[in-house]
């Protein structure tokens, strides 16, 4: 992703847009890896984009700044889409005869989120968001090219959870 130029910044910590913001330094916004100051490019025609004020840019600006985005939303937003989900089990009987049973456990749409807060700590494990729904908690994974190793699978598997893909 660092050969793309970086539409997305922090100002005031919250993501904004190159387009949301004035040009040049005047735009207040800082880089959401390093926190360096950086310069809104946004006059003319070239696409605009920010470009750090007094040193190299960061290679996983975008990533990180999507990252940031989409925690954003959810909090914001206080709603998530999420697509069907089912169980499938599956077993054979003495003379080989297959049986499956199927059971629907997440119906596809849009789901309100209570109370959404972002980096909140549960047990061993910070959650990208947690936030409830009709009073059962729920741990939400926010995954743009980095996802959720092992160790904090293991760590969060007594909770409910989702892992929310992003690709930019």
């Amino acid at each position: 992703m660092n050969d793309v130029l970086l539409p997305l910044s922090i100002r005031n910590s919250k993501v904004v847009h190159i387009d949301d913001v004035a040009n040049g330094l005047a735009c207040g916004c800082s880089c959401p890896v390093c926190g360096g100051a950086l310069v809104a490019k946004n006059r003319g025609q070239k696409q605009h984009h920010f470009a750090h004020h007094s040193s190299e840019e960061c290679s996983d600006a975008l990533e990180t700044a999507l990252h940031l985005l989409a925690k954003q939303i959810l909090v914001e937003s206080k709603c998530i889409f999420l697509p069907e989900l089912k169980a499938r089990a599956s077993s054979k009987d003495r003379v080989g005869k297959k049986y499956v049973e199927e059971e629907l456990i997440v119906s596809p749409g849009l789901y309100q989120l209570d109370n959404p807060l972002h980096e909140k700590k549960i047990g061993d494990v910070v959650a990208d968001v947690f936030a409830t729904h009709k009073g059962h908690e729920l741990l939400i994974e926010v995954s743009v090219t980095h996802f959720v190793d092992k160790k904090k699978k293991s760590k969060a598997s007594t909770k409910p959870a989702l892992k929310s893909t992003y690709r930019s």
